[in-house]
């Protein structure tokens, strides 16, 4: 039921969203929690499933440019990218902590 999936990504997101507090200075941590929040994101609001990739990409019209930078860098280390956009792990964390809860934002003001 898509309502019953729609439900359930928003729900998802929202837990994903408070616990995005740990370490997470590694890009091999940052990147599936990001891709996974924009996956969410798109779920709650569509209903559509789909990969990672490309949540990251389709989620590039919700966020502000700021923002574009921490979805590209995850998307390219899902594909296999071996250089970040990110210079060290700090900025990266606050991008991502700061772009999951822009996400839980989103699908909250969509209305949707």
């Amino acid at each position: 039921d898509d309502g019953v999936f729609r439900a359930w990504c928003g729900r998802r997101l929202q837990e994903l969203a408070s616990g995005a507090h740990g370490l997470l200075v590694m890009r091999r941590e940052v990147a599936p929690l990001v891709l996974e929040a924009a996956r969410l994101a798109e779920g709650a609001a569509t209903g559509r499933a789909m990969s990672l990739p490309e949540a990251g990409e389709v989620a590039l019209s919700l966020v502000p440019t700021h923002y574009r930078r921490i979805l590209n860098d995850a998307v390219g280390y899902r594909r296999g990218a071996n250089t970040s956009n990110y210079w060290g792990p700090f900025e990266r964390k606050t991008d991502a902590q700061q772009v999951i809860h822009h996400l839980v934002r989103a699908v909250a003001g969509s209305g949707r």
